[in-house]
């Protein structure tokens, strides 16, 4: 039997026909029909862009229906100070991966720290939130595996915390 080595896997054709075939797969192993596509810094698929109170800004990347609903790519600015309260999600799991400043990330009881270039999972059922740290905002792009609801989820909210805001800034005297 002839030994294998990584390098030799990594680079070979076939494996990477292999892999892209399994990545394109859903989850009964039918392949998917999967169109490439490319989205700029800054811009965001269609229809997948949320602004709240005119400052932290969603930017889908790859939304669940470019790729039969395995995940979905969401892009998040968020101001310095401001974070998601204390949630969970049901039917997903959560990956967080910090592209710049830096965040206090609490899942379940576990608390970091995390930089630009850190990755944190959370799981699916499990309490997460997150703060920006510092004067600067924090760019994070979360993967959401499956993808579920969760574009639907953002663009409700933020109509709902827009709408709120637009209220109270009308009725104050």
């Amino acid at each position: 039997m002839c030994a294998l080595n990584r390098r030799q896997l990594l680079t070979s054709g076939t494996t990477a026909v292999a892999l892209f075939a399994w990545l394109a797969s859903d989850t009964e192993g039918e392949q998917t029909s999967l169109t490439p596509f490319l989205v700029r810094n800054g811009e965001a698929r269609r229809g997948g862009r949320w602004l709240i109170h005119g400052e932290k800004a969603f930017l889908t990347k790859v939304s669940g229906v470019d790729v039969g609903d395995i995940y979905a790519a969401i892009e998040v600015h968020t101001p310095p100070g401001n974070g998601p309260a204390l949630h969970i999600h049901l039917h997903q799991n959560e990956l967080f991966f910090v592209l710049a400043g830096s965040i206090g990330f609490q899942c379940g009881s576990d608390r970091n720290v995390l930089h630009a270039g850190d990755a944190f999972m959370g799981p699916a059922n499990i309490p997460h939130a997150y703060v920006v740290l510092g004067n600067t905002a924090a760019r994070t792009l979360m993967i959401f595996n499956p993808a579920g609801s969760i574009e639907a989820f953002f663009a409700e909210y933020a109509s709902a915390v827009n709408a709120e805001a637009d209220l109270r800034k009308r009725t104050e005297i």
